[in-house]
């Protein structure tokens, strides 16, 4: 049996190289037809906690979950606030949190950097880079993480 496999892959090499080629080329034309689902709740089990649990907070709580973070490096905190409310006029953005809406922008513009809690500095704001949670409307995730790209770059 394994001979006659092999005679056949001999005998046929060219016919079975020319069709590899076909389907490899049909799959890259396809792979980019596949949309991309940026909603990571619609890959757990209906039935999950964690599924009820956010659909529970959705209906008590109305808007979406923050679905993207943004790290934009070398910037002061006058820069992050400016970089804030352009991303936050970005076409298909619902919501931009930072630092600001913890501590409160007054604080944060004329405190020093240093006497914050420590603790949410860093996750917001550490050695001149701010991190951004930020909600995407459902539906335009692409074109507004494209939007977002142009705006703060790689």
């Amino acid at each position: 049996m394994n001979n006659r496999i092999a005679e056949g892959i001999i005998r046929y090499k060219k016919s079975i190289v020319f069709t590899f080629i076909i389907l490899a080329v049909c799959s890259m034309v396809l792979a980019l037809l596949v949309p991309v689902n940026y909603n990571m709740v619609d890959y757990l089990p209906q039935n999950a906690q964690s599924t009820t649990a956010i659909r529970i907070m959705e209906e008590e709580f109305g808007g979406q979950i923050p679905n993207a973070r943004v790290m934009i490096s070398n910037v002061t905190i006058q820069e992050a606030l400016a970089y804030k409310e352009r991303i936050a006029a970005t076409a298909g953005v619902d919501a931009v949190r930072w630092l600001d809406d913890i501590v409160g922008r007054d604080i944060l513009t004329t405190t020093p950097v240093q006497s914050l809690d420590e603790s949410i500095l860093e996750n917001y704001y550490h050695d001149n880079i701010a991190f951004y949670t930020i909600t995407i409307e459902s539906g335009v995730e692409k074109s507004t993480v494209d939007a977002i790209r142009d705006l703060v770059g790689e």
